[in-house]
C-alpha cells in the first residue's frame, strides 16, 4: 500500500516491521530521490511497500522533494542514493577567540529540535521539540542547557515550528493538533491560544516555520490549510485576529516569512511564491519548484528563492510587484535553503548534491551581483539551512554532515567578506548528529542550532539545541542566569525563599549586589531584598538565596525579578531575569475531536474533547457536552472528567455515546468545570455539526494519500458501508477523494462473509471507470438512483487500472475516533486477498435517501431552474420552498430581512437534478427565532437567480 504524508509512530512492541518506500522519478537536471521507511504496525502479517510523504505530503506524483521516514519513534531523513561518500581530507579549521560554543542541550527525551529560533537581541532561544514527548522549551541564552520552561505539546501532530520578537517577550508556537500559542519567555503559560477554525489545521513542514511574530511584538502570523485552500490568519499581540487570506496550497506549503514591522507576509508552496499585504492585497506571485523558503528583507522590498533547478533569485519590489534583480545557477542541483540580511544587502544560500556523492555548499552574495562572494564546500551532505545578521555580516549555515564517516561541518559560521569560518562544528568529532536548523540574532553576536542526534540518514531519535556566542569576553560583565526559586506554579499561603544563579561573564573578579523584587498583577511591589556578592571569580557562578520569607498571599499573577546591581557592568542585557508565577485554577479546552464538522445519522459515537490544566493545582477536572438542534432542544448532555497536573492535557471521552438523531445542523457546546476558575475565557467551545443520510467516516480532511502498489496485483481499496436509513431506501451519490485525474475503476458491492463480495454477481451498483476532477472529491450520480431494499452493509470499492496501478492515490483520515472498517486487496502470490487497514479510514462515501426528489420521467421534463412557495403566506410556523434544478450545479437558498441582512443560509452546496423541497423554520444562522416581518427567499444556481416575497408573523 502506498502513501503520501506522515505515520504517526505507534508505541513500541506491538508488531512487525512495516518497510515502505517512495520513489520520485528522474526529471531534468534533477535526480531521484526516494524514501525508505520503517515503522512498526499492529496486525501486519507481510511486508507492503508504501509512499510516504510527511507532513507536508507532495500531492503531485513525481515531485522531488526531501522527506522524513519513521519507525517505532524514530526517523530518518534519506534518498535513494546508494553509494556513500569517501572520506575527503580533514576539514578546515580556524579556531577564534570571539566565538565559543556557550551550552547544548541533550537532554532530548527521544524528541528531535526540528525548529528553533533566536529572539533578535540574541538573549532568548526556543526549541520545538518533534517525534516523541512533544513540546516546546524557551532556553535564557546567558543561562545553562536547562530550559528555563517548558511547555508539553502530547495533541501534536506534526513538527513544532517557533518564531520570537526581537526582545523574546513575544513567543509563537505552532503544532498541527494544538492551538497556535503565544508565550513570553517568562514562563510557560500561553497568553493566548488560538485553534484554527473547523475544517481546517495549522500546516507545517520540515524546512520551513508556519509561524511568524514581528520584531516588536504586535502582529502574529499562522499558515493553515483544508481540503481545498491555504488560508493565513494575522492576529495583533492579544489574539484578536486582523485578517485571514485565502491562497493556492500548490502541492504542498512549506513556510511563511514576515517583514520585520508583520505588515508583509511571504508564503512559500512547492510551485508558487504569494506575497500578501497586512491590508489583504496581494502584492505578487512568483514562480517556484520545490520545498525551499522564500525569504523576504525587513521591509519586504526584496525577496530570494531557491528552487530544484539550481535557480538562486533575487527579487526587488518596485511598488506593483517584484522585478528580477539577478539569477544565479549554482553547480549543485538543488537549493535546499536561502537567507536575505534584513537590510537586502547579502544573501546566503545553502545547496545539496547528490551525484556522485552526498555533498552541500553555502554562497555568499552581495545583493548588487549574482556573482557570488565566495562559496565553502566542506559538507558531505545537505546545507539544511542557513541565516543571516541584520546588516548580512555574519551568517550562519547546518548541515547534515557526512552520513558514517568525517568530512566537514555540521554548524559554521562565517563573516560575509570571506569563507574562512569564524565557528565550525565538526560532523562525527564534534557533533554526531545532523542540525536541522539554525538562526542568528539581530547583530551576529548569538547563533543558536538544532537538530537529531544521530545522523538524518540514520534510524533513531533525540536531538540537541545549541548556543553559539561570537562576541569578546568582557573585563566586567555580571549577570543572572537562572532563578531556581520561585518556580512557574505557586499555592496560596505558601512561603518560598528566592534563589536565583549570578554569574561573573567578564575576565575579571567582581563584587556586586543582587536584588530581588516580587510585583503582583498590578505591578505593586510585594517583596523586596538583597544579597551581596563577595570577589566572585571570572567564569565562575554562584547561587544566591535570599534570607527574607515571601508568602503567597492570593490567587494571581506574580511577577519576580532578579538583577545584578553593579554600576560598571560593561554589558547590561544580562543583568536581569524575569519569571512569572502563577496562582490559581484554570482548566482550558484545547480542541473538539468528535463530533466531526460533518456526520452520518445514527453515527453513534462518544463526543471526544482534549482538555488542559493551566493552573498551579493539581485537581480532577470535569468536561461537559450539550448538543442543542436548530430549535434550541437539547438533544444530548454528556460529561467526563480526569486527573491533570499542572500543563497536563488529556483526551477525554464524555459519556454516554450520542446517537445523531435526524438530518439537522446541531450546535455543539463544550465547557469544563473547576472550582474557583481564574481564566473563564478558555473554559467553552462551539462547532457546528451536519447530520446527513451520507454514509461517511471522514472528517472531510486530507491526512494522506494512499494506494496499494506501484505493481498491479489486482489493486483494491473497499470501505464497508453501514446503513444509517431504514429500508427501504435509495443510494444517489458516491464519491471518494483522489489525488489527480487518472482514471479509476469504482462499484458498489455487497457483502460476503463480513468482506467485500467480487465478481457480477455482487454488484449493487457495476463497476464503471471514473474520470475524476482531482485532487479533490471525485463524484459517481446514480441515474436513476438505486433502490435497496434490505438492511445489510455494502462495500464501496475502487479498482485501479494496469495501467495505472497506484494512481490516482485516495484520500484517508486518521482523525479519532477511527472506525476501522477500510479494507485492501491484491493477488500478490505470498499474500494475496483482502486485509483490514485499522490506521487509518478511507475517504469513500455513499450518499442515502428515504424519499427521492425526482423520478426517471420526471428527470427528463426538468428544463428550467424555478422556485415556488407551498402553504400559506403570510405563514406563523414553517416555510416549504420547492426547488427544480435542471442539471448538476452549485446551489445557493438563502433568507434576507428587509434591510438585505443575510437571516439564514438554507443549503450552499452542490446539487444533482431534480425537485427539492426545503422547510424553513423562521430561524436566523445562530437557530435564534427571527421576528415578525417582511423577508425575501433568495435561490441561486448558475448564474440564474429567483426572489419570493413572504411574511413571518
Amino acid at each position: 500500500m502506498n502513501r503520501d504524508k506522515r505515520s504517526r509512530p505507534e508505541p513500541a512492541g506491538k508488531g512487525l516491521s512495516l518497510t515502505i518506500i517512495i520513489y520520485f522519478p528522474e526529471k531534468s537536471r534533477i535526480d531521484t530521490c526516494s524514501i525508505v521507511i520503517k515503522i512498526i504496525e499492529e496486525v501486519i502479517m507481510h511486508i507492503i511497500l508504501i509512499s510516504l510523504c510527511l507532513f507536508n505530503f507532495l500531492k503531485d506524483q513525481g515531485l522531488p522533494g526531501i522527506e522524513i521516514e519513521t519507525r517505532e519513534n524514530m526517523a530518518r531523513f534519506t534518498t535513494s542514493i546508494n553509494q556513500i561518500p569517501k572520506v575527503y581530507k580533514k576539514t578546515r579549521y580556524f579556531p577564534s577567540s570571539r566565538s565559543e560554543v556557550l551550552w547544548v542541550d541533550r537532554d532530548h527525551q527521544n524528541a528531535i529540535a526540528e525548529h528553533v529560533a533566536i529572539s533578535g537581541n540574541g538573549a532568548w532561544i526556543q526549541a520545538g521539540w518533534y517525534l516523541n514527548n512533544e513540546r516546546t522549551s524557551a532556553y535564557y541564552t546567558f543561562g545553562t542547557s536547562t530550559p528555563s520552561w517548558t511547555f508539553p505539546l502530547s495533541s501534536s501532530q506534526g513538527f513544532i515550528p517557533v518564531d520570537l520578537s526581537q526582545n523574546g517577550d513575544d513567543i509563537g508556537v505552532c503544532t498541527p493538533g494544538e492551538p497556535l500559542s503565544s508565550f513570553g519567555s517568562t514562563g510557560p503559560i500561553p497568553k493566548w491560544r488560538y485553534p484554527p477554525p473547523p475544517g481546517y489545521k495549522i500546516v507545517t513542514s520540515f524546512q520551513g516555520s508556519s509561524v511568524g511574530v514581528s520584531e516588536d511584538g504586535t502582529i502574529y502570523a499562522l499558515l493553515t490549510q483544508n481540503d481545498a485552500e491555504g488560508r493565513l490568519y494575522i492576529f495583533n499581540s492579544s489574539g484578536d485576529t486582523i485578517r485571514s487570506i485565502g491562497f493556492n496550497p500548490n502541492s504542498g506549503i512549506y513556510g511563511l516569512d514576515l517583514s520585520d514591522d508583520g505588515s508583509v507576509f511571504c508564503i512559500t508552496t512547492y510551485r508558487a511564491i504569494y506575497v500578501f499585504n497586512i491590508d489583504g492585497t496581494r502584492r505578487d506571485s512568483l514562480y517556484h519548484y520545490g520545498q525551499t523558503v522564500a525569504k523576504i528583507s525587513g521591509d519586504g522590498s526584496y525577496l530570494v528563492r531557491g528552487d530544484f533547478n539550481s535557480h538562486i533569485v533575487l527579487y526587488r519590489y518596485n511598488g506593483t510587484n517584484y522585478e528580477t534583480v539577478w539569477t544565479d545557477y549554482a553547480t549543485h542541483p538543488w537549493i535546499t535553503a536561502v537567507a536575505i540580511s534584513g537590510d537586502g544587502s547579502t544573501i546566503m544560500a545553502g545547496t545539496f548534491a547528490y551525484s556522485p556523492t552526498y555533498a552541500g555548499m553555502v554562497l555568499m552574495y552581495d545583493s548588487s551581483s549574482a556573482q557570488p562572494l565566495w562559496s565553502y564546500d566542506q559538507y558531505g551532505d545537505m546545507v539544511s539551512n542557513c541565516a543571516l545578521s541584520s546588516d548580512g555580516q555574519r551568517g550562519v549555515a547546518g548541515s547534515w554532515g557526512q552520513y558514517n564517516g568525517t568530512f566537514g561541518d555540521v554548524i559554521t559560521v562565517f563573516v560575509k567578506d570571506s569563507a574562512n569560518p569564524l565557528l565550525q562544528v565538526l560532523d562525527d568529532i564534534d557533533e554526531s548528529g545532523s542540525i536541522f536548523s539554525v538562526d542568528i540574532s539581530d547583530d551576529g553576536s548569538f547563533i543558536t542550532a538544532g537538530g537529531k542526534a544521530v545522523h538524518a540518514r540514520e534510524w533513531g531519535n533525540g536531538g540537541e539545541v545549541y548556543a553559539i556566542r561570537i562576541l569578546d569576553s568582557l573585563n566586567l560583565d555580571v549577570g543572572v542566569s537562572k532563578i531556581n526559586i520561585p518556580g512557574p506554579f505557586l499555592q496560596v499561603g505558601q512561603s518560598i525563599n528566592p534563589e536565583a544563579v549570578v554569574r561573573n561573564y567578564g575576565t575579571q573578579p567582581v563584587s556586586f549586589n543582587t536584588i530581588c523584587n516580587i510585583y503582583d498583577s498590578l505591578n505593586q511591589l510585594l517583596h523586596i531584598d538583597t544579597v551581596f556578592v563577595n570577589n566572585l571569580p571570572p567564569g565562575d557562578s554562584m547561587t544566591t538565596s535570599f534570607a527574607s520569607t515571601w508568602t503567597v498571599p492570593a490567587y494571581g499573577i506574580y511577577k519576580t525579578t532578579i538583577f545584578t546591581d553593579f554600576s560598571n557592568d560593561e554589558y547590561p542585557l544580562n543583568d536581569t531575569l524575569i519569571i512569572n508565577s502563577i496562582c490559581y485554577h484554570d482548566a482550558a479546552i484545547n480542541s473538539v475531536l468528535y463530533p466531526f464538522s460533518e456526520l452520518t445519522l445514527h453515527y453513534t459515537k462518544q463526543p471526544q474533547a482534549v482538555i488542559q490544566n493551566l493552573g498551579s493545582y493539581a485537581e480532577i477536572m470535569e468536561i461537559h457536552c450539550v448538543i442543542s438542534d436548530p430549535y434550541d432542544s437539547i438533544v444530548y448532555t454528556g460529561i467526563g472528567q480526569v486527573y491533570l497536573n499542572p500543563l497536563q492535557s488529556a483526551r477525554v471521552a464524555l459519556t454516554p455515546a450520542w446517537d445523531p438523531p435526524d438530518t439537522i445542523s446541531c450546535i455543539d457546546f463544550f465547557f469544563t468545570y473547576v472550582q474557583d476558575d481564574y481564566n473563564p475565557g478558555n473554559d467553552t467551545l462551539t462547532k457546528t455539526t451536519n447530520i446527513t443520510s451520507e454514509i461517511m467516516y471522514d472528517d472531510n480532511f486530507l491526512n494522506i494519500y494512499g494506494s496499494v502498489s506501484s505493481d498491479f496485483y489486482d489493486n483494491k481499496f473497499a470501505e464497508k458501508m453501514i446503513p444509517c436509513l431504514a429500508s427501504p431506501y435509495y443510494i444517489t451519490r458516491a464519491r471518494f477523494y483522489v489525488s489527480n485525474s487518472d482514471p479509476i475503476i469504482m462499484s458498489l458491492n455487497k457483502d460476503s462473509l463480513g468482506l467485500p463480495g467480487l465478481g457480477p454477481g455482487y454488484y449493487i451498483a457495476p463497476a464503471e471507470t471514473i474520470y475524476p476532477q482531482g485532487p479533490g472529491w471525485a463524484i459517481k450520480e446514480f441515474s436513476p438512483p438505486i433502490l435497496v431494499d434490505n438492511d445489510n452493509p455494502f462495500w464501496f470499492v475502487v479498482h485501479w487500472l494496469s495501467t495505472s496501478p497506484s494512481s490516482p492515490f485516495i484520500g484517508m483520515d486518521n482523525t479519532w475516533p477511527l472506525d476501522s472498517l477500510s479494507y485492501w486487496y491484491w493477488t500478490e502470490p505470498s499474500n494475496p486477498g483482502w486485509h483490514q487497514w485499522v490506521f487509518y479510514d478511507f475517504m469513500m462515501r455513499v450518499y442515502t435517501t428515504k424519499e427521492l426528489s425526482i423520478s426517471s420521467n420526471d428527470y427528463q421534463r426538468i428544463r428550467t431552474f424555478s422556485m415556488n412557495i407551498s402553504g400559506p403566506n403570510p405563514f406563523n410556523k414553517t416555510l416549504s420552498i420547492n426547488l427544480s434544478i435542471p442539471e448538476k450545479g452549485r446551489l445557493k437558498l438563502s433568507v434576507y430581512d428587509v434591510a438585505g441582512r443575510l437571516a439564514r443560509r438554507i443549503i450552499d452546496a452542490e446539487s444533482t437534478p431534480g425537485n427539492y423541497q426545503f422547510v424553513w423554520k423562521p430561524l436566523d444562522k445562530r437557530g435564534r427565532k427571527l421576528s415578525s416581518g417582511i423577508y425575501f427567499i433568495r435561490a441561486e444556481f448558475g448564474r440564474k437567480c429567483l426572489t419570493r416575497k413572504v411574511i413571518y408573523f
